[in-house]
């Protein structure tokens, strides 16, 4: 996956505030495509296939480097449509999900961190390649470039936010 740099961007904005330094100006570019990644969603990217392991209901999410995942899209398990669910309400339905009584086929996924997922109830079985999810992705705080459709699409935007 192609990306490139927010310094790429300097040259655009530098104009627009003399004085500024490139460094503030990075930052600015920064959060500027993270807000629109946030609010627009427009960075959707098909996750790596994850394989499941039995016994195991955590799971972390294989995304591009400098990328955290926003909000997810859709996530199925060997072709079925996951429900997307609270930590909370799972509790009320299902208390003893984790029990090794009631590991089965995942009907449920919690969206616990940007960087964690969990199934539910506990996958029962080792599956290669059965969970498929899409996401909303953003750029972590640390990142230095997105990906290049994004910056491309939406240049002006990223400018005139910076």
């Amino acid at each position: 996956m192609a990306s490139i740099n927010y310094e790429d961007l300097l040259s655009e904005i530098i104009p627009m505030v003399p004085g500024c330094t490139d460094t503030l100006i990075e930052r600015s570019i920064r959060s500027a495509v993270i807000e629109l990644c946030e609010k627009a969603e427009v960075y959707q990217y098909e996750l790596d296939p994850i394989t499941t392991v039995s016994g195991t209901y955590e799971y972390d999410f294989e995304v591009p480097n400098g990328t955290a995942v926003h909000k997810i899209l859709w996530v199925t398990y060997d072709g079925d449509d996951l429900e997307p669910i609270s930590s909370s309400l799972l509790e009320e339905r299902e208390p003893k999900w984790r029990d090794s009584n009631y590991y089965g086929t995942p009907i449920y996924y919690i969206k616990q961190s940007q960087a964690v997922f969990w199934l539910a109830p506990v996958p029962d079985v080792t599956k290669t390649n059965s969970v498929r999810m899409r996401a909303i992705l953003k750029p972590t705080h640390s990142s230095t470039s997105c990906d290049a459709d994004v910056m491309n699409d939406y240049r002006d935007a990223i400018v005139n936010g910076a």
